[in-house]
């Protein structure tokens, strides 16, 4: 269990709660004033920013504010996350071969390694286009894509792959995002 304390300047932080992409945080000191603040940080490029703070000497305030604003956290989430929380499971999926190649197919990564949040099908299915986490005989495990649900970019690990999905089993959504997703590309490709 990790002992070390977690601090806002001065502030050691007391309650915290990770949700979507921000995190809920009071912090107190006993030799500031306020003696407690509310806030949330926002994480950009491994930096701290923090948002709406909200500070007092009323414990029960500051507590008050924290569970509001946990509660619109909650409210705002339900609007984006599926209502049926679908998870793709390694059993229903193809194995990745030792010798696979990644490129141009589709992943589903392991649940466990997102957020509790964002445990859905929606955020495991991954549309791989480079990296070296796409060749198997490479020291690199960065796997470059695009989320199937948001059409953005990003960087997953080769190692939180369970599996790969053929194109004719995507649920319709997916497949409408692909075929989304693969004309962007192609039309980079083509302005090059």
């Amino acid at each position: 269990m990790n002992t070390e304390k977690r601090m806002i300047g001065s502030y050691e932080i007391i309650q915290s709660v990770s949700l979507g992409k921000t995190e809920l945080v009071v912090a107190e000191s006993i030799n500031e004033s306020p003696r407690f603040v509310c806030c949330d940080i926002e994480y950009a490029s491994g930096v701290e920013f923090y948002r709406e703070q909200m500070g007092s000497d009323n414990y029960l305030e500051i507590m008050h504010n924290f569970s509001d604003r946990l509660a619109q956290r909650v409210s705002e989430l339900e609007k984006t996350v599926p209502k049926e929380m679908v998870v793709i499971t390694k059993e229903m999926c193809k194995p990745v071969g030792n010798n696979e190649y990644l490129a141009g197919k589709i992943i589903v990564l392991n649940p466990l390694v997102l957020k509790r949040e964002y445990q859905t099908q929606e955020s495991q299915l991954f549309f791989v286009t480079g990296g070296n986490g796409t060749n198997p005989f490479a020291r690199g495990t960065g796997v470059f894509g695009y989320n199937l649900a948001t059409k953005t970019h990003s960087r997953v690990e080769r190692y939180d792959v369970i599996g790969t999905l053929d194109k004719d089993k995507l649920p319709e959504w997916a497949k409408t995002n692909l075929t989304h997703i693969q004309k962007i590309i192609k039309q980079r490709e083509e302005a090059r």
